[in-house]
């Protein structure tokens, strides 16, 4: 687990193999996803001290809200979708700027 304190994100880097965030997730939790709520508690508004109290005073058991890393091949395909008039030229329409 991992505290980034500029911007705040608490993300989870590793999990123990054969541990109980393994087990219990099922293999929904994963190195980079970001926790965004424990036990309901938004960790996002939370100072770096706040989240780091917050996270040693845990019970045993606790319920994670988290976001899945969005892949560069997705955050690429999604701009490219979103973007509907690109108005590419090929070189050959091109006019040489002649005041040079």
């Amino acid at each position: 687990l991992e505290i980034k304190a500029s911007p705040l994100r608490v993300l989870i880097t590793g999990l123990q193999s054969g541990g109980a965030a393994e087990r219990e997730s099922k293999g929904k939790l994963g190195p980079g996803d970001e926790i965004l709520l424990i036990n309901r508690s938004p960790v996002f508004s939370m100072s770096y001290q706040e989240t780091c109290n917050f996270m040693y005073d845990l019970p045993p058991s606790i319920t994670l809200e988290v976001r899945k890393p969005v892949s560069a091949v997705n955050r690429l395909s999604s701009i490219i979708s979103s973007s509907t008039d690109l108005n590419l030229l090929e070189p050959h329409d091109i006019e040489p700027d002649r005041n040079v």
